[in-house]
């Protein structure tokens, strides 16, 4: 093995097993959202009906506040920010 092959090989260990430690990351932050949210859906509300409907009330606004890739915003978003919602 050449000395290039050697060095590529160990950046690309390097990259696996940093990517492996980004994945248990973002898991475990997701996990403990989940959670926080549940608990916030709680307190908002006493029936598990009453949870979901306001769920869902919160998820169908999502589109509406999460950037596209490149950093623009939804044609929704930029509607309701012209009407000055």
């Amino acid at each position: 093995m050449t000395n290039l092959e050697e060095l590529i090989l160990e950046e690309l260990l390097y990259e696996s097993v940093r990517a492996s430690v980004d994945i248990d990351k973002l898991l475990r932050f997701d996990r403990d959202l989940k959670a926080s949210i549940e608990k916030t859906l709680e307190s908002l509300s006493s029936s598990y009906e009453e949870r979901q409907a306001l769920a869902m009330d919160y998820l169908l606004r999502v589109p509406i506040r999460t950037p596209l890739p490149g950093g623009g915003l939804p044609k929704k978003m930029l509607a309701l920010q012209s009407a000055g919602v």
